[in-house]
């Protein structure tokens, strides 16, 4: 999880190489990663200067049972946070998000999410990019 949140920066640093494309049809891709405007898959936002979108591509659950998520919690602890924030306390339930980000003339997506992978209910990136 640190490598992704490190890699994030750099990337859009790096992304000046990208391929250029018109402001029609950069406009044209962040518009319609928008529509309809609100929609529950779509959380936009700004990076300083960066017109950035978080697009949603499923869930992962995983049970708390302490092996795979806060390793070594006693899964009571763990389902005592859960229960407070309103969340079930069997099962942790992570979002997987690519991000979309444009920057003048270019648009980078990072991550293209889980698809149809075994551990994952995903699959929504392109419904979501639409």
């Amino acid at each position: 999880m640190r490598f992704s949140i490190l890699f994030i920066p750099l990337a859009i640093a790096l992304a000046t190489g990208c391929a250029r494309t018109t402001d029609t049809e950069v406009s044209d891709h962040v518009e319609a990663a928008a529509e309809p405007s609100g929609h529950a898959d779509v959380h936009r936002f700004r990076i300083g200067a960066l017109e950035a979108m978080a697009l949603k591509d499923g869930d992962i659950r995983v049970a708390n049972d302490g092996r795979t998520i806060a390793v070594g919690q006693p899964p009571d602890a763990v389902a005592a946070l859960l229960d407070a924030s309103g969340q079930a306390t069997d099962t942790l339930s992570l979002s997987i998000q690519s991000l979309l980000v444009r920057t003048g003339d270019r648009i980078v997506l990072f991550d293209t999410g889980a698809a149809d992978a075994s551990f994952a209910d995903a699959g929504r990136l392109p419904a979501t990019l639409r």
